[in-house]
């Protein structure tokens, strides 16, 4: 697609190559990270108003609220092993 709309993208060097990939990465390693922090955002059940939390404060929050989880998944397994055991 890009050749179609860009053909003059074809005579790009090695150097331009080089470039691209570089700028590409950038972007989608971004794209990533910031989906990554939606998917974490919606997943743990943050509040529209942890929008406006600086990231030092969103960061201890997150992980609070996955050593909660964690900590519930240890207590549920444990609970399901020592029935077993009876």
């Amino acid at each position: 697609m890009t050749f179609e709309y860009y053909p003059s993208i074809q005579d790009i060097n090695s150097d331009g190559w080089t470039m691209y990939d570089v700028f590409l990465h950038d972007e989608y390693t971004i794209y990533e990270s910031t989906f990554e922090f939606y998917d974490g955002f919606i997943d743990y059940g943050f509040d529209v108003e942890d929008l406006k939390l600086p990231n030092e404060e969103y960061d201890k929050k997150c992980f609070e609220k996955y050593k909660e989880r964690r900590d519930e998944e240890i207590r549920k397994k444990l609970e399901e092993e020592n029935k077993k055991q009876y």
